[in-house]
This record gives structure tokens, C-alpha cells and sequence, in this order.
């Protein structure tokens, strides 16, 4: 699975890391932002590398005192102020084999449920001004993937040629089912 799935190890340009790290400085997580995202979580999704699932998270959600540790928890997540080794495996995912219609496997990574929740925070903060970029002059959405053989995955490599490009712009992937 791992040779049909590969790493991505690139360097991350100081520059992005600078203006990265400035953005973080700004960016405020609430407890109903945590709320919110895990709340709305799918709770029959596969296990990730931990053995989670979200109605783990959700089944602590009644708790203020665990919710204030959430929201502090995803605050550093969302900052990018995780340590080295918890970052590398936050980034990380399980790895799950699917067969294809012709004789093989695809490998799906599943990753964490907090990066999944963090990503719905993202997603919560930030849909207002994606909304303008994510619908063509017709009103029709835009999308890539649907219809399109391997769409998906193209649009990933495109996104990556397209980065060490401009190496001072940023990307964000969003799967929306």
C-alpha cells in the first residue's frame, strides 16, 4: 500500500512558514467553533491510525472543561503549533486497501479525526469567502473530479506543480460528500 501511496516530503519554504506562522498569530478557535465542527462530524466513519472515530470526540463534548481542552487543543492544531513529532503524525493517515474494478488496489489514507475536525473548522471559518471561488458565472458549482477519470488525483498533482510554482501561496483540499 505504502509503494502506491507515497510520502510527500517536501521542504515547506521558510517565507510560507513566515507568513504562515503571522496568519496563526491572528487566527482565534472558540469552544462553539469546536462545538460546531465535531457535532456535525460523521459518526460511522472508518477508525483512523488511533483507533478513533468522531463520536469519540462527541461523546466529550458535554464536558466544559474537556470542551475548553478541545478548543485549546485544536487552537494549537489550527496555529500549527504542534511539536515536530505530533505534527508528522498528524499529517499522517491510515492506510486502507479498496479493490478496483480491474485487478488491484487503491489505497485510501484515512486520516485523524482531529485533523478532520480541525479541517471543519477551517472550512466553517472560512466558506463566505471560498463560496465566490467555488461558483463559476453561471452559479453553478465548479468542480474537477466528478466525471473525470482519475479527476481527483489529477487535480491533487495539479495543485502540487502548481504550489512549487508559488511557493508563497497556499492550498487547501476539500472533499465535500
Amino acid at each position: 500500500l505504502r509503494a502506491l501511496h507515497p510520502d510527500n516530503n517536501r521542504e515547506i519554504p521558510h517565507e510560507l512558514i513566515a507568513k504562515a506562522e503571522e496568519w496563526a498569530a491572528t487566527f482565534i478557535i472558540t469552544s462553539e467553533d469546536v462545538l460546531k465542527a465535531a457535532s456535525s462530524s460523521p459518526r460511522r466513519r472508518s477508525e483512523d491510525a488511533g483507533g478513533w472515530r468522531a463520536k469519540y470526540v462527541q461523546a466529550c463534548l458535554g464536558c466544559q472543561t474537556t470542551l475548553d481542552s478541545l478548543t485549546l487543543a485544536f487552537q494549537r492544531i489550527c496555529r500549527g503549533q504542534l511539536p515536530e513529532a505530533a505534527a508528522a503524525e498528524f499529517s499522517g493517515a491510515r492506510l486502507v486497501p479498496l479493490n478496483k474494478p480491474k485487478p488491484g488496489i487503491r489505497p485510501v489514507g484515512v486520516p485523524l479525526v482531529l485533523r478532520r475536525i480541525a479541517g471543519r473548522i477551517f472550512a466553517a471559518r472560512f466558506r463566505d469567502s471560498w463560496a465566490d471561488k467555488l461558483v463559476g458565472a453561471d452559479g453553478r458549482v465548479v468542480q474537477f473530479a466528478i466525471g473525470r477519470k482519475a479527476g481527483s488525483q489529477a487535480d491533487v498533482f495539479a495543485c502540487q506543480e502548481f504550489l512549487q510554482l508559488r511557493p508563497d501561496w497556499g492550498a487547501t483540499l476539500m472533499d465535500v460528500d
